[in-house]
């Protein structure tokens, strides 16, 4: 149940530290640079992985849980070298980005080549046996994202149309007078929506009626952002939804009462250190900022 608490919200990671896609939709929505955001994600994904490494440290502690294995610079140095190849996914991604030599939309093609001829050459995790369900899982994942982000869409064009976001808008701007009570506000929303919505549906349906407030108040879109891309990883891990709960219990084979329980102690520490990105501003706007972005 440690185990698995741990990974249900340390996943979370995978979608604030770059690439993420995550963040190209908040980009393409909010017409906000992606290469920006992918920039100002490292650090606040850092901060995080930091509360996370101190909680597990805290509780291996309290649960009396003794190392169990001598570790060694060899085993280290081993699985690097084996790791190489699949570190380099991120590496070719971002560098082509930031190296003008592909958009981020060719970045996915290109790491998907990539992957695919890794797999199969290096790793040889790739064969003519499982090829056709590799694929044919790719695409059913595909088409229920696709499905998700239409059905998103057509909602978030029915409560514009219907006069909602621009009520929804003016009140949230009735109650936040300045900036820092907005973002707590913001906040709130992103993780109610969190618990309850799939991360793209939520910045397709609320990026549009509170990224405007938050511009108007001052808050940078770019930190905006990161802001919304943090509280919706996090929600993937904090019930009723919780995809990341339901993985992680399962792959254990615990049950999710349990599996949850455990993560608590993360998920606090997630929250603490969503609270320190929120109204830390330099954290995501410092790597960006000594780039010249």
């Amino acid at each position: 149940d440690f185990v698995a608490g741990i990974q249900a919200v340390a996943g979370a990671l995978g979608v604030i530290i770059p690439p993420s896609i995550t963040m190209i939709m908040y980009g393409v929505c909010s017409s906000t640079s992606i290469g920006k955001l992918f920039m100002a994600g490292i650090v606040p994904g850092i901060v995080l992985a930091l509360f996370l490494m101190v909680t597990i440290a805290y509780q291996a502690k309290k649960r009396k849980i003794s190392q169990m294995n001598t570790f060694t610079f060899k085993e280290l140095g081993a699985a690097f070298l084996d790791a190489i190849p699949a570190l380099l996914v991120p590496t070719i991604i971002l560098g082509g980005i930031y190296g003008g030599i592909f958009t981020p939309t060719e970045a996915g093609a290109v790491a998907a080549t990539y992957g695919f001829l890794a797999g199969a050459f290096w790793y040889k995790e790739i064969n003519l046996q499982n090829i056709g369900n590799i694929m044919g899982g790719a695409i059913v994942n595909t088409v229920l994202v696709m499905i998700v982000v239409g059905a998103s869409g057509a909602f978030s064009w029915l409560l514009t149309s219907a006069g909602v976001s621009s009520l929804l808008g003016k009140a949230i701007s009735a109650i936040a007078g300045n900036k820092y009570i907005f973002l707590l506000v913001a906040n709130l929303i992103f993780i109610f929506i969190g618990m309850f919505i799939e991360s793209v549906a939520g910045i397709l349906i609320v990026t549009p009626i509170l990224l405007p407030i938050a511009t108007s108040l001052g808050v940078d879109p770019v930190h905006f952002g990161i802001i919304m891309v943090v509280n919706l990883a996090l929600g993937l891990t904090t019930p009723p939804v919780g995809e990341n709960q339901y993985i992680a219990a399962a792959i254990a084979e615990i049950p999710f009462e349990e599996e949850v329980k455990a993560s608590i102690p993360f998920l606090i520490a997630g929250f603490a250190a969503l609270a320190v990105i929120t109204y830390v501003e330099p954290l995501s706007l410092w790597l960006p900022g000594i780039l010249g972005m």
